[in-house]
């Protein structure tokens, strides 16, 4: 049963960026859970509160995504939008189900005010 146990995902797979550069990606992948739960060593558990954020619903491969970020961070510089957060990557298909990557939904959301 793995590291979850019995227990059932919340939401989708999700990878939350801290910094991302062409030297250094800073990031963690999770997996959202309704509770509180023991995790094993090497692993942590999290709690994060409601925020608000602009949102991409991007559909391609992942590694295609970079434009989408750069279009955001654009947008932000523009409007004056400061991050509060990581960004957030929640990967909505499952590419083991779908094996055409242009049918990939990604909802990519920044943590902004």
């Amino acid at each position: 049963t793995g590291a979850m146990g019995d227990l059932k995902p919340a939401g989708r797979p999700t990878a939350l960026y801290y910094s991302y550069s062409e030297d250094e990606v800073k990031m963690e992948a999770a997996i959202p859970v309704p509770g509180k739960m023991d995790v094993p060593e090497g692993m942590g558990f999290r709690t994060y509160e409601p925020f608000q954020a602009l949102k991409i619903d991007y559909y391609g491969y992942y590694g295609d995504a970079g434009p989408a970020h750069e279009a955001m961070d654009a947008h932000m510089d523009l409007h004056g939008l400061e991050l509060t957060g990581p960004v957030r990557e929640v990967y909505i298909t499952d590419p083991f189900s779908e094996p055409d990557t242009s049918k990939w939904h990604t909802e990519i959301y920044y943590p902004a005010q």
